[in-house]
């Protein structure tokens, strides 16, 4: 935090101890400060998006510890920022649970489990998919993306089907994980509601397929408005209920291929 902001002269007349045995805020200090509030604005704006992409637990975990080294890392997209350059991971030396470099031969998704899914004529996203629903699944966050693009839509003609988690065995971005996933890439968010009836209550639910330890769960599933369109949607247990985040499936963020690391599903 800059200097300016650490003084104590930023008191007014009505809170705070008298200003007369202190230094007055000069016009350079307020200007930082204003400069540095709209930097901050900027700054929360951005990892608002973060958060919600990977959920509480695995944005605490990647920068617990590291504020040194997330510091240096945001200089570099700074740096990247005004120069017009682009930003191209490395890889470091395995940590525990983390998979840097696959085996050769290796394919990208790890098949962990599959459930059956039914057959539905019409599933209302907006009444299933929101806080205080009725049907007895605790959700706490609905994210904007996810209300403007499934919020007010209906899925018609859902069929029945086998869903398979996959975990991955190295990092990954969404075209490559929907290319790998073929032509069972697509899902409905109907198929993913009855998992979650399975685990309404998340880490005291009876154990199921879905990721309860902050993780997410992603699928990949068509705007019902535009079938071409795919979206990434998020599903995450946030502590005390289930949370949901929606973004472009040809969005450039990746997934990290951490253990027990996130969870993707298909057909």
């Amino acid at each position: 935090m800059p200097d300016s902001l650490r003084r104590t002269d930023f008191y007014n007349t009505k809170e705070g101890p008298p200003m007369n045995n202190m230094a007055q805020p000069t016009a350079v200090d307020e200007t930082k400060a204003t400069q540095f509030a709209r930097f901050l604005r900027f700054i929360i704006d951005a990892a608002a998006i973060v958060f919600d992409r990977f959920g509480a637990k695995e944005c605490i975990d990647a920068v617990e510890q590291q504020s040194q080294k997330l510091a240096g890392h945001f200089a570099l997209v700074i740096t990247a920022l005004q120069t017009g350059q682009n930003l191209v991971l490395v890889p470091q030396q395995s940590e525990p649970g983390e998979v840097t470099e696959p085996v050769p031969g290796t394919p990208l998704l790890e098949f962990v489990a599959s459930r059956e899914v039914g057959a539905a004529a019409e599933f209302d996203i907006g009444d299933h998919y929101r806080k205080n629903n009725p049907y007895g699944v605790k959700v706490t966050y609905v994210g904007g993306n996810f209300k403007k693009i499934f919020g007010k839509k209906i899925e018609k003609n859902v069929v029945a089907a086998t869903l398979k988690a996959h975990r991955l065995t190295r990092g990954a971005k969404d075209p490559e994980i929907i290319k790998n996933f073929g032509e069972g890439h697509a899902t409905f968010l109907a198929w993913f509601w009855e998992l979650l009836l399975l685990q309404p209550n998340g880490p005291d639910s009876p154990a199921g397929v879905l990721l309860t330890n902050g993780y997410a769960n992603i699928l990949e599933v068509p705007n019902p408005d535009n079938p071409e369109e795919l979206w990434a949607v998020r599903a995450f247990w946030d502590g005390d209920g289930w949370g949901f985040g929606a973004y472009p499936g040809s969005a450039p963020v990746g997934w990290a291929a951490r253990r027990p690391g996130v969870q993707l599903f298909g057909r």
